[in-house]
């Protein structure tokens, strides 16, 4: 039985609080004998993610404490299933998994080639992501467009 419910979390970042799984016996009470291995996995996986950080840990007391659990894709509903000697838990509450702040521009929709003064069609389209390559849909920053290179010395027009 998972004793912390797990956070939602931005994409590769560490779920905080850790996840921990208490281990316990047929009526419900805490065993704190057991220090046995524990592994934990996605029960539920949306967002076809790979689980990040430490997936095998030996129980304190009774307590399996994941300090270090990433999601690496983009979801909502994900779910953890921890086993140990054979036997698997029900799965977590589910938690979902956004992406990270704003970390690189790349061009979506390239610039293409126009006559002077005439807008570009289609429109040119930047989009913010974050560091695992995922839309940041929190940006709401400027983006300034500008030339890279400009061999004609045009003077860039537009908003």
């Amino acid at each position: 039985m998972l004793g912390v419910r797990p956070s939602d979390v931005a994409v590769g970042a560490v779920i905080s609080p850790a996840v921990v799984v208490r281990l316990e016996d047929a009526l419900g009470r805490l065993r704190t004998t057991y220090n046995g291995s524990v592994t934990i996995g996605l029960a539920a996986n949306p967002g076809g993610a790979t689980l990040g950080g430490t997936t095998t840990v030996n129980a304190v007391a009774g307590l399996a404490t994941f300090a270090n659990l990433t999601v690496n894709a983009v979801a909502n509903g994900y779910s953890f299933i921890a086993s140990t000697g054979g036997i698997s838990s029900d799965p977590s509450a589910t938690f979902n998994a956004t992406a990270g702040a704003a970390t690189q521009l790349t061009f979506t929709q390239q610039p293409t080639s126009a006559a002077p003064n005439t807008p570009l069609a289609p429109p040119v389209i930047v989009t913010a992501r974050d560091g695992q390559g995922n839309v940041a849909t929190s940006f709401t920053g400027a983006v300034t467009l500008g030339f890279g290179t400009n061999p004609s010395g045009a003077v860039f027009g537009g908003t």
